[in-house]
């Protein structure tokens, strides 16, 4: 009798973990120096970023087509903007810092949509330098993307 109490006891508690379940693992962040909306230091992207001062969440594709090129990096996704708000999508899956204003990220990338979690993930290096930003990923060569400049902590979606 005292074998099926114990064989209770523990189905009992494997049924809790189940119904319980393990917490979830922490979600990986972009470091909060990245996050906000980053334009080109040019006119281009001085008039993008006055466009989403304005109006921080595009309401239609006019709206889109004015941060085009720009960079939104909030605390789970950094989405590089292209077309209509079609682009490029980063989820971090790892984030090593690598020095002050330095970071090696991890991230499962997504062209207009979702990631596949079947493509391998993608290494960037995040680099902020005197207020401006300079985002690689790894095997690019040739000419840098341009450094971008932080317009506002406020991305699309934001509340408030």
């Amino acid at each position: 009798m005292r074998r099926l109490g114990l064989a209770w006891l523990l189905l009992a508690c494997a049924l809790a973990d189940v119904a319980i379940g393990a917490p979830p693992a922490p979600a990986v962040v972009y470091p909060p120096e990245l996050r906000g909306a980053w334009f080109t230091d040019d006119a281009e992207g001085r008039a993008g970023c006055a466009a989403h001062r304005r109006r921080p969440t595009p309401r239609n594709e006019h709206d889109w087509g004015r941060i085009v090129g720009a960079i939104m990096i909030g605390g789970d996704v950094a989405h590089h903007v292209s077309d209509y708000g079609e682009g490029a999508f980063y989820i971090p899956t790892s984030v090593v810092p690598l020095g002050a204003g330095w970071w090696r990220i991890e991230s499962r990338v997504g062209i207009d949509g979702e990631p596949d979690p079947q493509e391998p993930p993608t290494v960037s290096e995040l680099r902020l330098e005197q207020g401006r930003l300079q985002w690689r990923d790894a095997g690019e060569s040739g000419h840098a993307r341009p450094r971008l400049v932080l317009c506002s902590r406020r991305i699309p979606g934001d509340a408030g």
